[in-house]
């Protein structure tokens, strides 16, 4: 599990800098720099959402569900 995370941010770093060089190279300054904010949040979420499944959360699984219905007294 670790190591596809870690294969996976490899490649959406290189990615993202291959983007950013795209970027910086095509446009006026005003739509690269648009571009560039726009990349920049988009590597932050993506960031966000990969430390996110780096974290360990216990999986909760149930090992036997009883149901009790009551009846009338004394039956």
């Amino acid at each position: 599990m670790k190591e596809r995370v870690q294969r996976e941010e490899e490649r959406g770093s290189y990615a993202f800098a291959a983007r950013r060089r795209a970027i910086e190279r095509v446009g006026l300054p005003e739509v690269r720099n648009y571009r560039l904010m726009r990349l920049d949040e988009e590597e932050r979420l993506w960031r966000d959402g990969l430390s996110r499944r780096t974290q360990v959360v216990p999986e909760l699984v149930p090992i036997l569900l009883v149901r009790i219905v009551g009846g009338e007294p004394g039956a």
